[in-house]
């Protein structure tokens, strides 16, 4: 049984007892990072950050939804709820986007290529929504090829906790 101790990323055995560490992830996932490399966290919070704000869900509603849906900032909260605070939105903002991603060292090559990373996000309504956000993302220089196969077949890697494919959902 492992627990990690407070807020230093370090695991240790339920005998309080540190485990060792190689210093290496097994993937760089730039949208995760990996606790046992100084700073990498933080850079993965700002990617994810970054991605987020590159998104132009107003246009994806107008196009993809025939304006017929809302934005949505936060998986599974409705910005029409009383209780929703616009400091949760995610404000459109490539400029910022961009910027964001070079402070941390995530630069674009000579072609304006930064990096892949995937996502699923079903078939039907849910991954012509994937297709549009995959288009904001290629506007960062990240290229998201969209998964669209069934939950049942995405479903194992949540469960099992070794999911690291970001997904979309049409849910609330």
């Amino acid at each position: 049984s492992l627990r990690k101790e407070g807020q230093t990323g370090v695991f240790v055995a339920v005998d309080g007892k540190p485990l060792p560490s190689t210093g290496n992830c097994t993937r760089n996932l730039l949208w995760i990072g990996c606790p046992n490399i100084e700073g990498d966290m933080k850079q993965a919070q700002v990617v994810r950050h970054a991605v987020s704000i590159a998104i132009d869900r107003a246009a994806i509603n107008k196009s993809v939804l025939s304006g017929l849906g809302y934005e949505n900032h936060v998986t599974w909260w409705d910005t029409k709820n009383p209780n929703w605070q616009k400091k949760w939105e995610y404000p459109y903002n490539v400029a910022q986007a961009k910027k964001e991603l070079d402070d941390v060292g995530v630069k674009a090559d000579k072609d304006g290529f930064r990096f892949e990373m995937p996502i699923w996000s079903g078939s039907g309504l849910p991954g012509e929504i994937g297709d549009a956000v995959a288009g904001f993302m290629s506007e960062l220089g990240i290229k998201s090829d969209v998964l669209k196969y069934a939950y049942v077949i995405y479903r194992p890697g949540i469960v099992a906790r070794t999911n690291n494919v970001p997904f979309l959902t049409e849910c609330d």
